[in-house]
Formats: C-alpha cells, structure tokens, sequence
C-alpha cells in the first residue's frame, strides 16, 4: 500500500516538473537537503553555545560544513551514475551554485519581508526558491543528470 502511494506520488511529480526533473532523484535531493539543515542548524548551535564563536562565523562554518556533506551524499546517491569531469570540478561547480543560492535565498527572504509577509512565510518561500535554483543547477550542470 505504501509503495503505491508512493509510486503514485512520483507520477504527479514526474507529470507536473519541467523535462529534466527525474522524481526519484528530486526525493534523494530532498533527503540530502534536509539532513543539510540538521547539520547546519546543529554545528551552529555547537559553535555559538559551547565553542564561543560569533554567529556570523559560526554560520560561516556551519553552512559551508552542511555544503560539503550535501556535496558528498549527492556525489555517492543522488548523482551516483552522473559523474562528468573530474571529482573537484564537480565539488567546486557544486559549493559555487549553493553559495549562490544562499544570496538567492538571502536576497528573497528580504524582498518577501519588504512585502510584509511574515518571517517564517518568507523563509519558507526563499527556502523554496533556493531549493529549485540548487536542483536545477546541480543537475544540469554539475552532474549533467537530465532525462535522456
């Protein structure tokens, strides 16, 4: 029964998403993210409250720390049959569209507040919007992992 819902719910995505969207790959990206988030949240944490870092630097550490794991989950499961060019041109396109797509995201939570929407709203939207440039950078040109 789960795996009817599940395969139902990989035919909307793959019916609704532009050409090189593949939904099993998409959830993979999803996972990798999410455990991102618990990282980065986590050592930033750690930073501030017991090491004594500033937040700034501790953002600095912590979100760079969660880019490189996102990096390596997406190399050996999400993108583990696409592996164009060498693994430190796929490392460097990589962390280089997710920083990026952290002023994407940055730069959208402000415009979104500038309209008043609320700031757990606005997050959630740039969040959204950081999520779709990642993927679509990180499979069209880091990893070359287009349907075929």
């Amino acid at each position: 029964m789960l795996e009817e819902i599940f395969s139902y719910f990989l035919d909307i995505i793959d019916r609704f998403t532009p050409g090189f969207v593949k939904p099993d790959q998409l959830i993979k990206f999803l996972v990798a993210g999410f455990l991102g988030l618990i990282v980065d949240t986590g050592l930033l944490y750690i930073f501030v409250e017991f090491v004594g870092f500033s937040p700034r630097l501790s953002k600095l550490i912590s979100t760079e720390s969660a880019i490189i794991m996102i990096f390596f989950i997406n190399e050996s499961w999400t993108y583990k049959d696409h592996r164009p060019g060498t693994l430190l041109t796929r490392f460097l396109k990589s962390n280089g569209f997710r920083l990026v797509g952290l002023v994407v995201g940055v730069f959208t939570i402000q415009v979104f507040l500038d309209f008043g929407l609320h700031l757990v709203v606005a997050n959630l939207l740039s969040i959204g919007l950081e999520l779709i440039f990642n993927y679509t950078f990180e499979t069209l040109v880091t990893w070359k992992a287009h349907k075929s």
